[in-house]
């Protein structure tokens, strides 16, 4: 949970350095180190058109993240009535291997009280060292939400990255109508993004 840089570029920048360094020192050598970019496409065209990206409803890089144990108390009340968003935000650790265990969180949620979009990102984050199953970390982030907002609609998937060939997608839902088709297709990959 180490802050590099003041934006994404910056922390770009500060990852090649870092990693230039270790391997130099270790390899007894002068490497280059350099991210790049996916030019593969991961999304189905519906995908976009369902679930606002996070990211593009808050600006991340201005958020300061500082609670990392699962933290409900990030979540505050905004003036809407709908949110449904995904966020690549969402990492938590395997409960037996404490290994990371990196996803992409899909929020749907409808009633009177909804949260915003910066406390869903600063409440989505607060996982990043709790150490749970997948399916506990999505039942935990839907009885979070219940909790707080009393929805009465409500729908969260967390599709996590595959790691020993598993795909572990848990999902909860208060009406099976708010489970969109694609979830369900065998063919629709999640990978790893830069902001993981």
């Amino acid at each position: 949970m180490t802050k590099i840089g003041e934006n994404a570029p910056d922390c770009i920048s500060g990852i090649e350095a870092r990693v230039k360094r270790d391997l130099d020192e270790l390899l007894d050598t002068d490497t280059t180190v350099s991210f790049y970019a996916s030019d593969f496409e991961t999304e189905p065209l519906s995908f976009s058109e369902e679930f606002e990206d996070l990211g593009e409803l808050v600006d991340l890089d201005q958020i300061d993240f500082t609670a990392f144990k699962s933290d409900a108390s990030q979540l505050e009340s905004g003036d809407n009535t709908k949110l449904k968003v995904r966020s690549n935000l969402l990492r938590s650790n395997c409960r037996v291997t404490n290994q990371p265990d990196w996803g992409d969180v899909f929020i749907h949620i409808e009633g009177e009280d909804v949260p915003t979009p910066e406390s869903i990102a600063k409440y989505i984050v607060s996982h990043r060292t709790v150490s749970h199953f997948h399916e506990e970390i999505c039942e935990m982030i839907f009885a979070h939400l219940t909790e707080r907002f009393k929805p009465e609609l409500l729908m969260v998937s967390c599709l996590y990255t595959r790691r020993g060939g598993i795909d572990i997608n848990p999902i909860r839902a208060t009406h099976t109508m708010l489970v969109p088709e694609f979830f369900t297709n065998p063919e629709y990959t999640i990978r790893k993004t830069l902001r993981q």
